[in-house]
């Protein structure tokens, strides 16, 4: 073997094992992210459920329009959650910005 082609061989090793360990790392991130979503959703079916059981058992106008409050508080904590996410994330890649 010339010492070119034992480069390229290397190389070549090299490149392959990277590509194995970056496969495995975007496995492990994808099952993350799929854990992740389904206890958001799961926390969403909850939080439906919760509020279709008080609509259920609503015995007048009133306590349907403290239903539908309690529901509307719960859609405005999520919002500020992911706005505050999104406050994070653009922080974030503006500190990425200032580094290059």
């Amino acid at each position: 073997f010339s010492e070119e082609s034992m480069t390229k061989l290397l190389v070549s090793i090299t490149v392959l094992l990277s590509l194995s360990q970056w496969a495995h790392a975007d496995k492990e991130n994808f099952e993350a992210r799929k854990k992740e979503a389904l206890e958001r959703v799961e926390k969403h079916l909850t939080e439906l459920q919760s509020h279709k059981s008080c609509i259920s058992s609503a015995s007048n106008e009133e306590t349907l329009k403290a239903c539908h409050e309690k529901m509307k508080e719960t859609r405005m904590d999520h919002r500020e959650h992911r706005m505050e996410m999104k406050k994070g994330r653009i922080e974030k890649r503006l500190e990425k910005m200032k580094t290059k």
